[in-house]
């Protein structure tokens, strides 16, 4: 049986400027994304944007694109979640966005990438311990050697 890749996001402002935006974190490894100008209509279909999105991401770090699990738009699934403890990590990623838009000036001034790479380089909290994202998803890869 093929195992889906579940997502959690939350479209929703940030910043006092009111900006909005998309973040999305991988539950089991808290790896986020955060993309800016997004409408609805962008993402449908929703699976085939976000996967590529998160494609792109990995990429980006240096990962190979199954790191998070399959990525072909129908094994990626966005759900709520159900644990607390993602989703106070979530508003603490979401409190530390608004703090970089207000920062920068407004939305328009940030650069998302930069933003990006802080995000998951930043500690959090995971399983009683403080960890980076990028940590977990190298040893989620290693696990999976």
């Amino acid at each position: 049986m093929r195992r889906q890749t579940m997502m959690t996001g939350t479209r929703t402002c940030f910043g006092s400027t009111g900006a909005s935006g998309l973040l999305i974190t991988h539950a089991a490894t808290l790896f986020s994304l955060f993309v800016v100008d997004v409408r609805i209509a962008d993402l449908r279909p929703f699976e085939r944007r976000i996967a590529g999105l998160l494609a792109g991401a990995l990429l980006e770090e240096g990962l190979p694109v199954d790191a998070l699990g399959r990525l072909e738009p129908n094994e990626v699934r966005l759900a709520k979640t159900a644990s607390r403890h993602v989703l106070g990590v979530m508003n603490q990623m979401a409190l530390e966005i608004g703090w970089h838009i207000d920062h920068a000036g407004g939305l328009s001034d940030i650069d998302v990438d930069e933003l990006n790479r802080h995000l998951r380089r930043s500690l959090h909290t995971k399983d009683g311990d403080y960890r980076i994202p990028l940590e977990l998803v190298h040893e989620r890869l290693q696990h999976a050697q």
